[in-house]
C-alpha cells in the first residue's frame, strides 16, 4: 500500500470515528483498496471482543 493510500485510509477512518462520536476504545472493521486507500466499512463495534488474535496490545 502506498503512503498516499495509507494516509487517505487513515483520514477516512478518522472521519468515520468522529462522525459517530466514538471515544475510548472501539473497532472499525473495513476493507481497504490497496491502490487508492478507498475504505469500505464492514462493521463498527463500540464494545469489541478482545481475543488473542485481536490486533491490539494485550496486557
Amino acid at each position: 500500500i502506498s503512503s498516499a493510500a495509507l494516509e487517505r485510509c487513515k483520514k477516512r477512518i478518522e472521519l468515520i470515528a468522529n462522525t459517530l462520536q466514538l471515544e475510548g476504545f472501539s473497532r472499525i472493521d473495513a476493507f481497504v483498496h490497496a491502490d487508492t486507500g478507498e475504505v469500505l466499512i464492514i462493521e463498527v463495534n463500540t464494545v469489541p471482543r478482545m481475543t488473542p488474535s485481536t490486533v491490539f496490545i494485550h496486557q
